[in-house]
């Protein structure tokens, strides 16, 4: 039996952006997947597009999506929103901290004026949240980390036939993303990108 999962979150946002304005109903969607990942990208994205205002949440959520480094201010403001929006969770796990991995923590947010957010998850997938966010890494330990999967020499071949497949104009901006992993225009001025991505 085939279960279904999120995975590209692409599709819930085109849905609930295409709702009419005029919308008076009741709009429930649920979202799971079982790459803990996956869930816990797409509960950080949708607190990006919901707490802050649209063209910015748009440039946030880009680069948290794709991109290997984010801009130290960028970074900063993320982490500030995640830590104070999962307090409550957080809290509540350090006063029960031997309670098991599997256990479903759950909290609500509001989202916006209209929207609420219901977040069911085990408590293995908040301790890993609150890793991520916590974790410290230099920029040149993220490119080196990454650099082991898109720069392997091993994989050579694998990389010059997908470059191959692909128009000659568009060659050099994906040597470009295999070697700093940021989805900006090629020739971008890449100086702020100084944070390695959550």
């Amino acid at each position: 039996m085939a279960k279904t999962a999120s995975g590209d979150i692409r599709n819930i946002l085109a849905t609930v952006n295409g709702l009419s304005s005029s919308f008076k109903g009741r709009c429930n969607i649920v979202i799971n997947d079982r790459e803990m990942y996956v869930v816990i990208r797409n509960l950080l994205l949708l607190w990006v597009f919901s707490v802050f205002p649209p063209t910015e949440a748009a440039e946030m959520g880009l680069h948290l999506w794709y991109s290997a480094k984010l801009p130290s201010a960028m970074c900063k403001r993320l982490r500030e929103s995640f830590s104070e929006g999962f307090k409550k969770i957080s809290l509540h796990m350090a006063k029960a901290p031997s309670t098991p991995s599997d256990t479903l923590l759950s909290t609500s947010f509001n989202l916006g004026e209209k929207g609420k957010m219901h977040c069911v998850l085990p408590r293995a997938h908040w301790t890993e949240l609150f890793s991520m966010l916590d974790l410290k890494m230099s920029s040149q330990e993220a490119t080196q980390i990454r650099h082991q999967i898109t720069m392997n020499e091993a994989r050579r071949d694998y990389r010059e036939r997908h470059l191959c497949l692909i128009p000659a104009s568009c060659r050099a901006s994906k040597q470009q993303f295999y070697e700093d992993g940021l989805l900006l225009p090629f020739g971008a001025d890449r100086s702020e990108f100084t944070e390695a991505n959550l």
